[in-house]
């Protein structure tokens, strides 16, 4: 079983590393700079159609996240070994929660002295780190937090659209079929078939409950549907800096693109410009992210593992023997 999981936890990993470039790519919205008119030519259609398709890539996303934490957080939970699975989960998810906001927290800080005065920082500014609205995407550790925390808290939680139903799907699945998840011993013809059938009725079912269902699953149906036996080989560092991605990317994304927002004025704002300016700083920001997470990991280590919660890759811990 421990070999089993070994191979599964490459894979989610590696699923892991393509999911996150998603969430970059849904972030990176460049339509808002531009406000391109309706789509009058196919070139205009296709690169709306584009525009929709990162936005899809970024909720298959978010699905996958949820459902897989609350999966791993349940997965062989017993009496003897809960009060480990809280310390290690309060340590993933508290300590990068502190962190990432009290970076934000301190860029607002500043701003809010020289506009708004003193009482405000200790007024507002709490308020709003207890809420995560320094850091917005650490709302998904926040929800993990709550779930793990507060058992009162749950009632709330699962009247939040999206993360209730994936969260309880996840803690289900840990809960009862961890085994059949990890060994995969669902990956047959009739799994695959039922899970194509269940992806395309995700889109042509109309609005309904039963389609909104259907479509916060379609990265299960991706898991089941697609081939993972390939992926056996040994996971690059940049593969596994997904947690550090997710966290700074914002933060790079409100400084960066600004700055590069200034070279559209020497183009027309065309709906064709507006896809490529997007993969364009897409490719900026994750590279910033890669490039910044290296140099934690070969110089800081250690800072690495805190900013992370200890999802540090391996390339962290060769660097530490090395020295």
């Amino acid at each position: 079983m421990e070999q089993e999981f070994g191979s599964f936890s490459r894979k989610v990993t590696f699923v892991s590393f393509l999911m996150q470039l998603g969430i970059v790519m849904v972030h990176m919205n460049t339509d808002h700079y531009f406000e391109p008119g309706p789509g009058e030519t196919v070139t205009d259609v296709l690169c709306q159609w584009i525009s929709r398709l990162c936005l899809d890539g970024g909720t298959v996303s978010l699905s996958f996240f949820m459902i897989c934490s609350a999966f791993l957080l349940y997965y062989n939970l017993t009496k003897e070994n809960m009060l480990e699975k809280f310390r290690r989960r309060m340590v993933s998810l508290l300590v990068p929660f502190v962190i990432w906001n009290a970076a934000g927290m301190i860029f607002c800080a500043l701003y809010y002295w020289n506009t708004e005065g003193f009482t405000i920082i200790f007024t507002y500014i709490p308020f709003q780190f207890a809420m995560s609205r320094y850091c917005p995407v650490m709302w998904f550790s926040q929800a993990l937090l709550f779930f793990l925390l507060f058992i009162p808290v749950i009632l709330w939680v699962m009247k939040k659209r999206v993360i209730g139903e994936l969260v309880l799907l996840g803690a289900y699945l840990g809960v009862r079929f961890s085994k059949g998840i990890i060994s995969e011993t669902y990956n047959c013809r009739a799994a695959k078939a039922a899970a194509v059938i269940l992806w395309i009725g995700s889109y042509v079912l109309p609005d309904s409950f039963a389609a909104y269902c259907l479509s916060m699953l379609r990265p299960l149906y991706l898991w089941v549907i697609l081939d993972k036996r390939w992926i056996t080989f040994r996971l690059r560092w940049w593969m596994e800096n997904n947690f550090f991605i997710y966290a700074i990317h914002y933060f790079l994304i409100l400084a960066v693109v600004p700055v590069l927002s200034r070279v559209y004025g020497f183009w027309e704002p065309t709906a064709v410009f507006v896809i490529l300016w997007r993969f364009v700083c897409f490719f900026i920001i994750t590279l910033l992210c890669e490039l910044l997470g290296r140099l934690l990991m070969r110089f800081a280590p250690k800072a690495y593992g805190i900013c992370t919660g200890g999802r540090a890759p391996e390339a962290c811990y060769r660097s530490r023997s090395e020295r």
